[in-house]
């Protein structure tokens, strides 16, 4: 990784460079988030935080004030996993008000089958299966409509509240 920091670096890209953080803690555990010699790396050589954060509000929370610290620009690749509680409504919100970006990486059924949940391995890593049917990142059905309109709903409210932000409207 540091190599290829490196290289890239040399030829002075013009955007920024970044390797995603992604060790947490399970629930229940006090071992600090990101804290291997792997992610304490990615967070020193990064232009920009990118980390994962598959966990409930309160853990997503307690992940961006330590990655604040850093004083850079934020960005959660990886967070949604509603059947262990990541949710649009849990989390979005936050993100938006501390001005992290965030992404899902699906976003139509069937597309890339993101919509299939990993409850053994979340529930290995992550804790408790909250709702086992819920799908993993997808929000759409293949016809356009909303797996959950609360949803859509929540996503065109923030963006709606964004000031000084070009939305693409």
């Amino acid at each position: 990784m540091l190599a290829a920091f490196g290289w890239a670096r040399e030829i002075a890209p013009s955007q920024p460079l970044t390797v995603a953080a992604w060790r947490t803690s399970p629930p229940g555990f006090a071992g600090p988030a990101y804290d291997d010699e792997i992610d304490r790396l990615a967070l020193e050589y990064s232009d920009i935080i990118t980390f994962h954060a598959y966990c409930d509000r309160a853990h997503a929370e307690q992940h961006v004030n330590l990655l604040a610290a850093q004083g850079r620009p934020m960005l959660s690749t990886e967070w949604m996993a509603p059947p262990i509680d990541s949710k649009f409504a849990d989390q979005l919100g936050l993100y938006h008000n501390r001005k992290v970006g965030c992404f899902s990486w699906g976003l139509v059924k069937r597309r890339s089958q993101t919509y299939l949940p990993r409850p053994q391995m979340l529930e290995a890593l992550h804790g408790d299966i909250v709702d086992e049917n819920a799908w993993f990142h997808d929000v759409l059905w293949p016809d356009g409509r909303a797996y959950d309109e609360a949803e859509v709903k929540l996503i065109s409210a923030l963006t709606a509240s964004m000031t000084g932000v070009e939305t693409g409207r």
